[in-house]
């Protein structure tokens, strides 16, 4: 049951590590990173987004970086 609970966790999280999103948002680590992260969290949790699906991640952290920028 524990790695069923593990499996379903990984499932969830976000396709893309903070040091990705850094690189690929082109920012330093701080809160915005974790902010970003948390959001691609919400859209897999949500249905928005695939956990394995970078394209659609790359996709969806320039949408939020675009909305944190309005």
């Amino acid at each position: 049951e524990t790695v069923r609970a593990e499996s379903l966790v990984e499932a969830l999280e976000s396709p893309l590590s903070g040091d990705e999103i850094m690189a690929l948002a082109g920012i330093g680590p701080g809160e915005q990173v974790g902010r970003l992260k948390a959001a691609l969290e919400d859209d897999v949790i949500e249905g928005r987004l695939r956990s394995g699906d970078l394209d659609g991640a790359k996709a969806r952290l320039m949408e939020h970086l675009r909305n944190d920028a309005k």
